[in-house]
């Protein structure tokens, strides 16, 4: 995620929460809760609940960064871990309960299904406010709600920045930096790892392979560490991007294959207990 879009301070909008949202009876039959609960247990469903709660009591989204995650876990309780809680909200934005795109651009969490819940139940107030960039939903035809567009404030000069500046800013960054790379200027394979650890392009890694964050981590860690041990201490920025995303392609295959081996060998294994 962009570093300059963390630090972007929401609009102070007088957001209107709710007291009390509908839960479908067949809300555990969701395919997306389903992946949750098949990875979590009772765990995930505990804190996609907890996290529709803390969304509807502020009205139709939540901002969402590490903080936020480590706080939510001490309030699920029972030994949760933040890591617990981020690995969740993973599986819920790549299995489309939470909306990826806004959230990639503004740390927010929402969805279409949430906002058309949450605007069918204030349908009754006065005034609803709604910011233009979190909207998945038509609200044109709603008298009641009025649409504001995200200002950014910086309190030390008081200077309103365009979000979207700041997007192209970090993109120029990026580009700049592959030029470094394509002109062949190598570099320190851990000053190299540093940089990216925390970068949009490792996280964007993660969702196209499918990895949590701490896993992606525990992968990346590793990659480094194997590029040390095999003396392979200096590339270009370029090299080291490709050369890690086809590593991890591949050891996530052989893993897939190697799970798959093991699913045929207890099947072989059980067939041969019942025909004994």
């Amino acid at each position: 995620m962009l570093n300059s879009e963390k630090a972007i301070v929401m609009a102070r909008l007088n957001k209107t929460g709710i007291d009390y949202f509908p839960f479908d009876v067949d809300f555990y039959q969701d395919e997306k809760v389903q992946f949750v609960s098949a990875r979590f247990g009772l765990r995930g469903e505990a804190i996609i609940t907890r996290l529709l709660c803390k969304i509807y009591r502020n009205g139709y989204y939540t901002e969402w960064n590490d903080d936020t995650a480590l706080l939510f876990a001490k309030g699920v309780g029972d030994g949760c871990r933040d890591s617990c809680v981020k690995d969740v909200v993973h599986e819920l934005l790549k299995r489309g309960f939470f909306d990826k795109g806004i959230f990639e651009r503004f740390s927010v969490l929402t969805g279409r299904g949430i906002q058309k819940r949450y605007f069918e139940a204030t349908k009754r107030y006065k005034k609803v406010e709604a910011i233009h960039e979190f909207l998945l939903v038509d609200v044109s035809k709603m008298i009641n709600v009025s649409i504001n567009k995200i200002n950014v404030y910086i309190n030390s000069e008081n200077v309103d920045i365009n979000p979207q500046r700041e997007i192209e800013k970090e993109i120029e960054k990026e580009i700049e930096r592959e030029k470094t790379s394509r002109d062949g200027i190598f570099e320190n394979i851990n000053e190299i790892s540093k940089r990216l650890k925390n970068t949009m392009w490792l996280e964007q890694v993660g969702m196209k392979l499918s990895v949590s964050p701490n896993d992606l981590l525990k992968y990346y860690a590793d990659f480094v560490d194997r590029l040390n041990l095999n003396g392979d201490v200096s590339k270009t920025e370029r090299d080291f991007r490709a050369h890690f995303l086809n590593w991890l392609s591949q050891k996530k295959e052989k893993e897939k294959n190697l799970k798959q081996i093991q699913k045929t060998e207890n099947n072989d294994r059980q067939y041969k207990n019942l025909c004994q």
